[in-house]
């Protein structure tokens, strides 16, 4: 029988990375205790920039920052809204989507790195996202 083969790694490596202490994650630790010296709790293990971090750990990570990357950009418009417009609601939906707006556009063009003359480049062509932030607030 030809199953699916991973080159070089087992189907756990593929999936679940190597080294990774996932009980790390999963078990609760009394704040106390976590840097005493008679603690038994280890180090959260770090990926080092080369390190294998696996399909299911790399979907893990990458929803986490995506999630914290939309809170931290339609929360200050939902902060502005109540303080300085009569109708709620209305201003509150424009701003989310002009905040939205912009972010996207900002992003492609910080992304992108546009040539603009000899050695200027319009936006850095580096993978970042710009957007509001708490600055403005």
């Amino acid at each position: 029988a030809i199953g699916w083969r991973v080159p070089g790694r087992s189907w756990r490596e593929f999936f679940f990375g190597t080294g990774f202490h996932w009980g790390f994650l999963c078990t609760p630790a009394n704040p106390l205790k976590l840097y005493s010296k008679t603690s038994q709790r280890q180090p959260p293990h770090f990926f080092g920039v080369n390190d294998w971090l696996g399909i299911v750990t790399a979907i893990m990570v990458g929803a986490q920052h995506a999630l914290a990357m939309v809170g931290g950009l339609i929360v200050p418009p939902l902060l502005i809204v109540p303080f300085g417009t009569p109708n709620g609601d209305d201003y509150k939906r424009y701003l989310v989507q002009a905040a939205l707006i912009v972010t996207g556009v900002m992003t492609l063009v910080q992304v992108t790195g546009i040539r603009v003359g000899g050695k200027f480049m319009w936006g850095a062509g580096v993978l970042s996202v710009m957007g509001v932030s708490f600055t403005s607030v």
